[in-house]
Protein backbone atom coordinates (compact mmCIF):
# COMPACT_ATOMS: atom_id res chain seq x y z
CA UNK A 1 0.00 0.00 0.00
CA UNK A 2 2.66 2.30 0.59
CA UNK A 3 4.52 1.62 -2.41
CA UNK A 4 1.36 2.38 -4.20
CA UNK A 5 1.10 5.62 -2.63
CA UNK A 6 4.57 6.52 -3.30
CA UNK A 7 3.85 5.41 -7.57
CA UNK A 8 0.80 8.05 -7.27
CA UNK A 9 2.66 10.94 -4.99
CA UNK A 10 5.61 10.57 -7.82
CA UNK A 11 3.08 10.45 -10.85
CA UNK A 12 1.55 13.10 -9.39
CA UNK A 13 5.31 15.15 -8.92
CA UNK A 14 5.71 14.46 -12.64
CA UNK A 15 2.59 15.29 -14.24
CA UNK A 16 2.96 18.85 -11.89
CA UNK A 17 6.84 18.99 -13.11
CA UNK A 18 5.47 18.14 -16.95
CA UNK A 19 2.52 20.79 -16.74
CA UNK A 20 5.48 23.32 -15.38
CA UNK A 21 7.64 22.12 -18.22
CA UNK A 22 4.64 23.27 -20.61
CA UNK A 23 3.93 26.36 -19.23
CA UNK A 24 7.43 27.90 -18.95
CA UNK A 25 7.82 26.80 -22.94
CA UNK A 26 4.86 28.46 -23.73
CA UNK A 27 5.47 31.69 -21.39
CA UNK A 28 10.03 31.90 -23.23
CA UNK A 29 7.82 31.51 -26.46
CA UNK A 30 5.53 34.50 -25.54
CA UNK A 31 8.24 36.65 -24.32
CA UNK A 32 10.43 36.03 -27.87
CA UNK A 33 7.63 37.88 -29.88
CA UNK A 34 7.77 40.40 -27.94
CA UNK A 35 9.67 43.41 -30.13
CA UNK A 36 9.60 41.07 -33.22
CA UNK A 37 7.32 41.25 -36.03
CA UNK A 38 3.61 39.79 -35.72
CA UNK A 39 3.71 36.64 -37.31
CA UNK A 40 1.06 36.56 -39.94
CA UNK A 41 -2.82 35.53 -39.33
CA UNK A 42 -4.47 34.04 -42.98
CA UNK A 43 -7.73 36.05 -43.66
CA UNK A 44 -10.66 34.22 -42.77
CA UNK A 45 -12.36 31.52 -44.51
CA UNK A 46 -15.73 33.00 -42.50
CA UNK A 47 -15.29 36.71 -41.62
CA UNK A 48 -17.88 38.42 -39.03
CA UNK A 49 -18.32 41.97 -38.56
CA UNK A 50 -15.60 42.40 -41.29
CA UNK A 51 -14.21 41.50 -44.88
CA UNK A 52 -11.73 39.22 -45.16
CA UNK A 53 -7.88 40.73 -44.17
CA UNK A 54 -4.87 39.00 -43.09
CA UNK A 55 -3.62 40.29 -39.97
CA UNK A 56 -0.73 42.37 -42.07
CA UNK A 57 -3.81 44.22 -43.90
CA UNK A 58 -4.08 45.98 -40.43
CA UNK A 59 -0.56 47.72 -40.19
CA UNK A 60 -0.79 50.97 -39.17
CA UNK A 61 -3.71 50.03 -36.35
CA UNK A 62 -3.29 48.79 -32.92
CA UNK A 63 -4.53 45.44 -33.04
CA UNK A 64 -5.84 43.55 -30.06
CA UNK A 65 -5.87 39.91 -31.51
CA UNK A 66 -8.05 37.29 -29.17
CA UNK A 67 -7.64 34.48 -29.93
CA UNK A 68 -10.75 31.92 -28.61
CA UNK A 69 -13.38 29.04 -29.05
CA UNK A 70 -16.78 29.04 -28.62
CA UNK A 71 -17.01 26.55 -25.98
CA UNK A 72 -14.45 28.78 -23.53
CA UNK A 73 -16.25 29.81 -20.64
CA UNK A 74 -13.45 32.45 -20.02
CA UNK A 75 -13.29 33.72 -23.43
CA UNK A 76 -17.06 34.23 -23.07
CA UNK A 77 -16.07 36.01 -19.52
CA UNK A 78 -13.95 38.18 -21.18
CA UNK A 79 -15.84 39.79 -24.65
CA UNK A 80 -17.59 42.41 -22.37
CA UNK A 81 -14.27 44.09 -21.87
CA UNK A 82 -13.28 43.39 -25.60
CA UNK A 83 -16.30 45.25 -27.18
CA UNK A 84 -15.93 47.94 -24.06
CA UNK A 85 -12.62 48.86 -25.70
CA UNK A 86 -13.57 48.60 -29.65
CA UNK A 87 -15.88 51.36 -28.89
CA UNK A 88 -14.29 53.31 -26.58
CA UNK A 89 -10.82 53.27 -28.95
CA UNK A 90 -11.87 52.29 -32.48
CA UNK A 91 -12.32 56.16 -33.76
CA UNK A 92 -8.48 56.48 -31.92
CA UNK A 93 -6.70 53.43 -34.01
CA UNK A 94 -7.35 50.22 -32.28
CA UNK A 95 -9.10 47.40 -34.27
CA UNK A 96 -10.13 43.89 -31.94
CA UNK A 97 -9.92 40.95 -34.05
CA UNK A 98 -11.48 37.50 -32.49
CA UNK A 99 -10.05 34.61 -34.09
CA UNK A 100 -10.95 31.16 -33.97
CA UNK A 101 -10.98 27.64 -35.35
CA UNK A 102 -13.68 26.32 -37.45
CA UNK A 103 -14.16 22.75 -35.63
CA UNK A 104 -16.65 21.74 -37.83
CA UNK A 105 -18.34 20.15 -34.86
CA UNK A 106 -21.10 23.14 -34.62
CA UNK A 107 -23.98 23.51 -36.67
CA UNK A 108 -26.11 26.01 -35.72
CA UNK A 109 -26.57 28.57 -32.18
CA UNK A 110 -29.67 27.71 -29.43
CA UNK A 111 -30.39 31.56 -28.78
CA UNK A 112 -32.74 30.21 -26.28
CA UNK A 113 -29.61 28.61 -24.32
CA UNK A 114 -27.24 30.87 -25.53
CA UNK A 115 -24.85 27.95 -26.55
CA UNK A 116 -23.54 26.30 -29.75
CA UNK A 117 -25.66 23.40 -30.80
CA UNK A 118 -23.32 20.04 -31.81
CA UNK A 119 -23.49 18.67 -35.22
CA UNK A 120 -20.75 16.46 -36.58
CA UNK A 121 -19.43 17.53 -39.56
CA UNK A 122 -21.05 20.98 -39.94
CA UNK A 123 -19.94 22.62 -43.01
CA UNK A 124 -18.52 25.65 -43.23
CA UNK A 125 -21.69 27.26 -44.14
CA UNK A 126 -23.38 25.88 -41.12
CA UNK A 127 -20.29 26.86 -38.99
CA UNK A 128 -20.71 30.13 -40.66
CA UNK A 129 -24.72 30.46 -39.49
CA UNK A 130 -23.74 29.10 -35.69
CA UNK A 131 -21.12 32.14 -35.56
CA UNK A 132 -23.45 34.78 -37.04
CA UNK A 133 -26.00 33.11 -34.30
CA UNK A 134 -22.80 33.55 -31.52
CA UNK A 135 -22.05 37.26 -32.42
CA UNK A 136 -25.56 38.66 -32.68
CA UNK A 137 -26.42 36.95 -28.88
CA UNK A 138 -23.14 37.96 -27.42
CA UNK A 139 -23.50 41.45 -29.30
CA UNK A 140 -19.81 41.39 -30.64
CA UNK A 141 -18.77 44.37 -32.67
CA UNK A 142 -15.00 43.59 -33.68
CA UNK A 143 -14.08 41.68 -36.76
CA UNK A 144 -14.79 37.82 -36.04
CA UNK A 145 -11.79 35.35 -38.13
CA UNK A 146 -12.66 31.59 -38.45
CA UNK A 147 -9.97 30.21 -39.88
CA UNK A 148 -9.58 26.56 -41.38
CA UNK A 149 -8.02 23.87 -39.12
CA UNK A 150 -4.46 24.54 -41.57
CA UNK A 151 -4.86 28.24 -40.71
CA UNK A 152 -5.71 28.11 -37.26
CA UNK A 153 -3.43 25.57 -36.26
CA UNK A 154 -0.65 27.73 -38.12
CA UNK A 155 -1.82 31.09 -36.57
CA UNK A 156 -2.13 29.24 -32.70
CA UNK A 157 1.07 27.46 -32.75
CA UNK A 158 3.11 30.70 -34.03
CA UNK A 159 1.15 32.91 -31.19
CA UNK A 160 1.78 30.02 -28.40
CA UNK A 161 -1.82 29.75 -28.49
CA UNK A 162 -2.01 26.37 -25.78
CA UNK A 163 -3.85 28.01 -23.20
CA UNK A 164 -7.13 30.53 -24.62
CA UNK A 165 -8.14 33.18 -23.97
CA UNK A 166 -4.87 34.17 -25.36
CA UNK A 167 -4.57 38.46 -26.01
CA UNK A 168 -1.99 39.59 -28.60
CA UNK A 169 -1.42 43.28 -28.84
CA UNK A 170 0.20 44.36 -32.02
CA UNK A 171 1.58 48.25 -32.16
CA UNK A 172 0.98 50.39 -35.78
CA UNK A 173 3.91 49.25 -36.78
CA UNK A 174 3.09 45.37 -36.57
CA UNK A 175 5.22 44.45 -33.49
CA UNK A 176 4.22 42.54 -31.13
CA UNK A 177 4.25 44.52 -27.60
CA UNK A 178 2.18 42.79 -25.24
CA UNK A 179 0.44 38.77 -24.85
CA UNK A 180 -1.18 37.55 -22.04
CA UNK A 181 -3.16 34.41 -21.48
CA UNK A 182 -6.72 34.83 -19.47
CA UNK A 183 -8.77 37.50 -18.44
CA UNK A 184 -7.62 38.43 -14.57
CA UNK A 185 -8.46 41.77 -13.71
CA UNK A 186 -4.40 42.47 -13.62
CA UNK A 187 -4.22 41.05 -17.27
CA UNK A 188 -6.95 43.45 -17.91
CA UNK A 189 -5.37 46.64 -16.76
CA UNK A 190 -1.87 46.17 -18.33
CA UNK A 191 -3.84 45.15 -21.85
CA UNK A 192 -5.50 48.77 -20.98
CA UNK A 193 -2.57 50.58 -20.36
CA UNK A 194 -0.62 49.16 -22.82
CA UNK A 195 -3.48 49.93 -25.67
CA UNK A 196 -3.50 53.84 -24.25
CA UNK A 197 0.16 53.67 -24.60
CA UNK A 198 0.34 53.00 -28.53
CA UNK A 199 -2.56 54.66 -29.38
CA UNK A 200 -0.67 57.86 -28.78
CA UNK A 201 2.49 56.54 -30.27
CA UNK A 202 2.78 57.99 -34.16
Amino acid sequence: MRTLRHLLVLAGLVMAALSFGALRAEDDKHKALVGKPAPEIAAGDVNINGKAMKLSDYKGKVVLVDFWAVWCGPCIAGMPTLREWQDEYKDKGLVVLGVTELEGKYGSFDKEKGRPVMMKGATKEQEEEMLKGFVEYHKLNYPIVGLSKKNAEAAFDAYGADAIPLAVLINRKGEVALIKVGTSPENKKALKAEIEKLLGEE
